[in-house]
């Protein structure tokens, strides 16, 4: 087992506070972890002052790694076309909206499901997990009800088959005859939705 020595809030020339973890090893080496802590990973008996002058000499680089980790932060924030308020709104609305749509829907698909859950999504309008738990995109809230039951009546029939085979779309035409109507819309004017929300 290797011996682990742990120093916290040391720092730099550059006052950037870093921990040491020493361990059994031949070289230093540097992590700058997604938080933005630093961590040096040194020989066991490597003394302190040499360890930071390895830190000195890459002080630059460790800058230069926290603040594109901050911009990405920042950018990930700040992303979006329309205010807080109305994404939250939204989730409100969808939250309140689309588990009575499941729950008319299900007693006709003729399943049950387990938890469902209410965000905000790039890439899909919903998803079903093989434990029956359900994900809707609260950007359905932008579209009719006729999309959105589309949408909840498709991660409902993935219940039945957790594919998209003939009999997927056999259940899926079963209650919602005119699904491609929907479906067509939802390739049509997608994109243009979540490009209404999202900067890219």
């Amino acid at each position: 087992m290797n011996n682990i020595n742990k120093i916290n809030s040391m720092n730099s020339k550059d006052n950037i506070k870093y921990e040491i973890i020493k361990s059994k090893r031949k070289t230093c080496a540097i992590q700058v972890y997604p938080n933005a802590r630093v961590v040096v990973r040194a020989p066991k008996y490597m003394p302190n002052y040499l360890i930071k002058a390895f830190v000195d000499a890459k002080s630059k680089w460790i800058e230069s790694k926290i603040n594109s980790i901050k911009s990405k932060q920042n950018q990930a924030h700040n992303n979006y076309k329309i205010s807080e308020a109305k994404l939250e709104q939204l989730k409100k609305d969808a939250s309140q909206y689309i588990p009575k749509r499941v729950e008319y829907y299900s007693a006709i698909v003729g399943v049950e499901y387990n938890n469902i859950s209410i965000k905000l999504l790039k890439s899909r309008w919903g998803s079903c997990s093989s434990k029956k738990n359900l994900n809707f995109n609260c950007l359905l809230m932008l579209t009719s009800s006729e999309i959105i039951d589309y949408v909840v009546v498709h991660e409902l029939c993935h219940i039945k088959q957790m594919n998209h085979s003939k009999l997927f779309w056999q259940e899926v035409q079963r209650v919602l005859p005119n699904y491609k109507e929907s479906q067509n819309w939802i390739k049509q004017n997608g994109r243009k939705i979540v490009e209404s929300v999202f900067e890219y």
